[in-house]
């Protein structure tokens, strides 16, 4: 989402200061932008962690609630769910020229010259 910087090398930004970085830098007045989930994934920070941060948990549910930020659970939900349709579709392309579609097509075995 962020231009590379100077020297071509992408910006580095702590996953803690994510949320304030984009809402800062990337909102378009008060419109928050469109994070990509697997980028949301990344900055997430789990219970796991916030716990080694004595962090409590009534602290950071309320304030997930309250700006509608997911939590861990739902997250790992809407990603297994995006797996789950993405393992769904098939990663080839059209199939509508194949041989197996027309039985009686006679087969091409070499190009012609």
């Amino acid at each position: 989402m962020c231009p590379t910087s100077v020297s071509k090398a992408p910006q580095t930004i702590w996953k803690y200061n994510y949320l304030f970085h984009l809402t800062i830098e990337h909102a378009t007045g008060s419109t928050s932008p469109q994070i990509p989930r697997q980028l949301l994934a990344d900055m997430h920070i789990g219970k796991e962690e916030e716990k080694a941060f004595n962090i409590e948990e009534e602290a950071t549910d309320s304030w997930r609630k309250e700006h509608n930020i997911p939590g861990t659970e739902s997250l790992l939900e809407m990603m297994q769910e995006e797996e789950k349709q993405k393992r769904g579709r098939s990663d080839t392309g059209s199939t509508a020229f194949s041989d197996s579609h027309n039985p009686k097509r006679p087969l091409i075995y070499s190009i012609p010259e």
